[in-house]
């Protein structure tokens, strides 16, 4: 009862990467407060840079070795205090649930379960959470090879989207418009970008 004084039910979820890098950013948000709200997780990897502003300390976050999408759909097991807003995570109140508290077990039941079946229980770390100093960075995409000779060549890097940016703001960094970054990412909504968001940025060489 010590170790696990809360009554939590395991419930499933079903999640957008929107959603999910959200609340990455809100499990690290007060690292340095020591807050209870900071993410464990199995299944995916991530790190994080406690020196960068909260809201975009995620540098790199994957799922079975994929990048995390925004606008694919994960299914996320967790408990029914965080699935419900607790500890800031507001961004996965309303979501479709496929397991509800009524029908998931207790955690606490499932941990007994584990270590009573396995005897003995040895944690080792593997790397799914990695503390880095690194800054999210813009990822280069290999072009493929032109099938005719052209004046030039046209690659893309993929940018991260950072707290407070904008079309307007990355655009002319990479010399275009926001119109022709919209356009070139087929946004169908410009002025709604997120945080961890992916923007395709074409460079001509």
């Amino acid at each position: 009862m010590d170790a696990m004084p809360f009554t939590n039910y395991v419930v499933k979820i079903e999640v957008s990467g929107e959603a999910l890098l959200k609340a990455l950013e809100n499990g690290v948000s007060e690292i340095e407060k020591s807050a209870g709200r900071f993410a464990q997780v199995s299944g995916m990897t991530y790190s994080f840079n406690p020196d960068l502003p909260a809201g975009s300390r995620i540098v790199k976050s994957s799922i079975g070795g994929q990048q995390i999408d925004p606008n694919k759909t994960y299914t996320l097991a967790t408990v029914d205090f965080i699935a419900n807003g607790g500890d800031g995570y507001e961004m996965f109140k309303g979501t479709k649930v496929l397991l509800d508290a009524n029908a998931g077990p207790l955690l606490s039941g499932l941990i007994i379960d584990t270590i009573q079946k396995a005897g003995t229980i040895a944690p080792k770390a593997d790397g799914r959470i990695m503390v880095s100093k690194e800054e999210p960075t813009a990822e280069p995409v290999v072009p493929s090879e032109p099938t005719e000779p052209t004046v030039s060549t046209v690659s893309e890097i993929i940018y991260t989207v950072r707290k407070n940016d904008w079309l307007s703001k990355i655009a002319p960094k990479y010399g275009l418009t926001w119109q022709e970054l919209a356009a070139y990412n087929s946004l169908s909504n410009p002025d709604h970008i997120v945080v961890g968001q992916k923007l395709r940025i074409p460079v001509k060489g």
